[in-house]
């Protein structure tokens, strides 16, 4: 499956070509949600036109309502807050006050780990 690219066409906005949504759940994560458009070539209008199809998580997974990414493995951070920034590091990135970092391995989650981030002014 190929999804479009946002690059495709011109706007002032980013647009990725498609949205998902997690939870985890006894351990695992699933994917409970995908939003996307792909280029749907089985349809030309012309060589400059292209129609584009919305898809949801029905389209790869039919009939299904969540599923379990057992083709991850990796790590996710996940911040305090988003815009709870408490400064910058040398490099620009941001420094937030609790990071929650979380292992997994075919979709299991196998380890978690809060980070804390000491602040003097608070």
């Amino acid at each position: 499956m190929k999804f479009k690219s946002p690059m495709e066409y011109i706007n002032s906005a980013y647009h990725p070509s498609y949205n998902c949504k997690w939870e985890i759940e006894n351990g695992k994560l699933y994917l409970i949600e995908l939003t996307g458009t792909i280029n749907n070539n089985l349809v030309k209008t012309n060589d400059f036109d292209h129609v584009f199809q919305v898809i949801d998580l029905n389209y790869l997974y039919p009939d299904q309502k969540k599923v379990l990414a057992e083709w991850y493995s990796g790590k996710i951070s996940l911040v305090s807050g988003f815009y709870d920034i408490i400064r910058f590091s040398k490099d620009g990135k941001r420094i937030f006050r609790k990071v929650l970092h979380l292992s997994f391995e075919n979709g299991k989650l196998m380890n978690e780990v809060m980070e804390y981030t000491f602040c003097p002014n608070s």
